[in-house]
């Protein structure tokens, strides 16, 4: 690269600001331009708009659905209990004393000394 040199006796970096861009002129015309200033500034505020409102929507998206899963985790918790609940129901409905006091109401006839058959045969096991 080409190293520049001053006509002047003035710094390189002196220099180089105060060497004229190609098109620079015309983009600070154009920017000084109260028409253009307003409509980029225009366009600036729709975009911050635009943002604020996805991050509301997010938000708010985010709360309904941590609300949503508080209310089923509360359910889950109830569902659980009754449950638990049912499981003891049911384990104390298929006790052995329980049977003996039913078949005793009904008028059924407990048996006393059971004697159990022991065989090797396929059918008897099944």
């Amino acid at each position: 690269m080409a190293e520049i040199k001053p006509k002047t006796k003035m710094s390189k970096f002196y220099y180089l600001t105060q060497k004229q861009i190609p098109n620079y002129a015309a983009k600070v015309a154009i920017l000084r331009d109260e028409s253009v200033r307003l409509k980029l500034g225009l366009i600036i505020l729709a975009g911050i708009l635009a943002m604020i409102g996805i991050y509301i929507f997010l938000a708010n998206s985010l709360a309904s659905k941590n609300f949503a899963l508080k209310t089923h985790g509360e359910r889950l918790r109830e569902i659980r209990r009754e449950h638990t609940r049912l499981e003891i129901e049911i384990a104390s409905k298929k006790s052995l004393e329980l049977l003996k006091i039913q078949g005793e109401a009904l008028g059924l006839a407990v048996p006393k000394n059971l004697q159990y058959i022991e065989s090797d045969s396929p059918v008897a096991r099944k």
